[in-house]
């Protein structure tokens, strides 16, 4: 994964972009032997949330889904809690009424408030 999906996000082809992000969902089973590989990761799927193209943040949302549920992501993804949420809310008006990519947001949120609940005070 490291070789060409990391290679990927870094792409200012949006078909790219929008291919790893779905790697990161099909593959999400991998162990991670590599923590500063797994941080890395998180860090390019953060920053696919501001993509110029609308799929490749819709993806992006949903990849990071799967990494929410690594204890080992709590640490990267904590001190940003607030501008997660805030490219969610961005991304659900952006969308409009797109019932299945809006369902599919809150459901992430949902996931992001009850995994860190206790980070959210």
């Amino acid at each position: 994964m490291f070789s060409f999906v990391f290679t990927d996000f870094q792409s200012h082809v949006p078909f790219l972009c929008y291919s790893a992000c779905c790697m990161v969902q099909r593959f999400n089973t991998i162990p991670w032997s590599n923590h500063a590989n797994l941080q890395t990761l998180i860090q390019m799927v953060l920053q696919r949330l501001s993509d110029p193209a609308l799929l490749v943040q819709i993806e992006a949302s949903k990849a990071l889904r799967f990494l929410i549920e690594l204890d080992s992501s709590e640490t990267t993804l904590t001190p940003v809690l607030p501008q997660i949420l805030a490219e969610y809310f961005r991304i659900m008006n952006e969308i409009g009424k797109a019932k299945i990519y809006t369902c599919e947001l809150i459901g992430l949120i949902y996931r992001l408030i009850t995994k860190f609940n206790n980070e959210m005070q």
